[in-house]
């Protein structure tokens, strides 16, 4: 999902050669992905049922719906084909698989909404929810206008998106004020602008969908969520700067994490949302430099991201091979 934005990012930028290579890498780390679960599904199956019982890995899930959102909207962009709604249905199947489990472990007690399980993980559903609502509504940009139940859907994606993000903002944001100074470096702090940001991109990009039926209500709620969304997204700036810098002085506590991938993704989000908002308000000048500085910004993370794990990948293969070393018989 993180390398399936900056592709589009470097694409909108003028930069299609990157973008290409971008794409294609994101494809092969979702079939990769795709390959890696089936394999645990047959392998191991109980940890994997595991999973949709666990509070934080569980949210794992919806970024496969959202990240064949990205790719679909990535082809979509380049080379719109009638068959591309196919990518789409896919990730809807996935998204409302997914939400249907979390409402069930939520109603069973498996999984469970309050202060203290609340994390930045759950705003997974809200970009999942966006990400459905984006790449459908660039299907329908280019093609026949939707029907009303598909517009409304839609829409309701967006709202449901919109509640999500919300809900467990306002927790998260009451966590983040108590445990500021506890919380070490992570890309939660960036989840929460780039929710913000795909939020307003969502809102956008369904006001450029033909309307099928005469509604004053929806085209002001997406005409207020739009640019609504992207101020909040640039009201965390100085959380995520104060967090990333704070964590430079220690050089320790960039390390490899998992989580530190959702840096990414928030900051290409970033820089898409602020190149549309820049052309629909004809703000040009410093949104266009914002949007650029984000551009690099996401792709140097992208590239030092990759450098560390690397790096993680060796060492932890270089320890295996001395204990292997150590085991066997001299």
């Amino acid at each position: 999902m993180s390398t399936g934005i900056i592709s589009i990012s470097a694409l909108i930028h003028g930069e299609p050669d990157i973008s290409t290579a971008l794409f294609y890498i994101g494809v092969a780390s979702l079939l990769s992905i795709f390959f890696l679960y089936t394999l645990k599904i047959l392998t191991d199956t109980r940890a994997f049922k595991l999973e949709f019982h666990d509070n934080r890995r569980f949210f794992g899930f919806f970024t496969i719906s959202a990240a064949i959102d990205v790719i679909s909207t990535r082809l979509m962009i380049t080379n719109l084909h009638p068959l591309d709604y196919i990518l789409f249905i896919i990730s809807v199947g996935f998204l409302i698989m997914f939400s249907a489990v979390l409402l069930v472990s939520l109603i069973r007690g498996k999984i469970q909404f309050r202060r203290d399980t609340v994390t930045s993980d759950w705003l997974n559903v809200s970009v999942a929810l966006e990400a459905s609502a984006i790449s459908i509504s660039v299907y329908y940009q280019n093609v026949a206008p939707p029907s009303v139940i598909t517009y409304m859907f839609i829409f309701a994606l967006v709202l449901a998106g919109l509640f999500s993000y919300a809900s467990v903002n306002f927790i998260e944001g009451a966590n983040l004020i108590k445990q500021m100074n506890k919380m070490e470096f992570s890309g939660m702090f960036f989840i929460n602008m780039g929710a913000g940001a795909i939020l307003s991109l969502a809102s956008l990009e369904l006001l450029m969908v033909p309307v099928p039926f005469s509604s004053l209500l929806t085209q002001q709620v997406l005409n207020f969520l739009f640019p609504a969304g992207g101020v909040y997204a640039t009201l965390w700036l100085p959380v995520v700067l104060y967090r990333y810098f704070r964590a430079l002085s220690d050089f320790k506590a960039i390390r490899y994490r998992v989580s530190q991938w959702a840096i990414i993704f928030p900051l290409g989000m970033y820089s898409v949302t602020t190149h549309y908002l820049s052309k629909s308000f004809q703000f040009y000048g410093i949104f266009n430099l914002i949007s650029c500085a984000a551009f690099v910004a996401a792709l140097s993370a992208w590239a030092l991201e990759c450098i560390i794990a690397a790096h993680h990948i060796f060492r932890e293969w270089m320890i295996a091979e001395e204990e292997n070393e150590t085991e066997s018989p001299s």
